[in-house]
């Protein structure tokens, strides 16, 4: 899935953007766009993967020169310096650890939690998996913590009435 980034009618860049979340951001079909691939800028509306995304002309057009694209032209060999953020700990492991062992209702809410932090990530929505993946990590101490807890305690009857039946 392509990285887009596009220019607002003020002249502000914006992105980076999935072909969809171009769509949420309101990005019309004259506004310029560039993903890496792309020689140069170019209206949203000439790109074939995103006609079927973009809402109709609100009539402006946006002026002045566009900027830079974001990523430099780099050999096969060399890395693009502007990667977008790697995508962050999901703690899907630690989840399914939670769900089995610990606590189930705790362990279910953070592989809820868990289970979203790709999604929105791959969606271009990074903040709200960095968010999603908070939620996942709290979830997964507040029932591993609980789980421990319960164990000790278990532990300590089982062993009070072990004490009691040697006496």
């Amino acid at each position: 899935m392509k990285d887009y980034f596009y220019i607002d009618y003020n002249n502000q860049q914006h992105g980076p953007y999935s072909a969809l979340g171009l769509q949420d951001a309101g990005v019309q079909p004259d506004m310029l766009v560039w993903c890496r691939g792309m020689n140069d800028w170019a209206p949203a509306g000439s790109v074939p993967e995103l006609a079927a995304f973009l809402m109709p002309l609100a009539g402006r057009s946006g002026g002045g020169t566009p900027p830079q694209p974001p990523f430099t032209t780099v050999d096969a060999n060399q890395h693009a310096q502007n990667m977008p953020p790697s995508c962050p700990d999901s703690y899907m492991l630690w989840s399914i650890f939670t769900t089995l062992c610990c606590c189930l209702p705790f362990g279910l809410l953070a592989l809820y939690y868990s289970s979203r932090v790709t999604t929105f990530y791959v969606h271009g929505y990074y903040a709200k998996a960095v968010e999603q993946s908070a939620k996942a990590k709290t979830w997964c101490l507040v029932g591993t913590v609980i789980g421990v807890i319960t164990l000790g305690a278990l532990s300590s009857t089982a062993f009070m009435g072990f004490l009691h039946l040697c006496i």
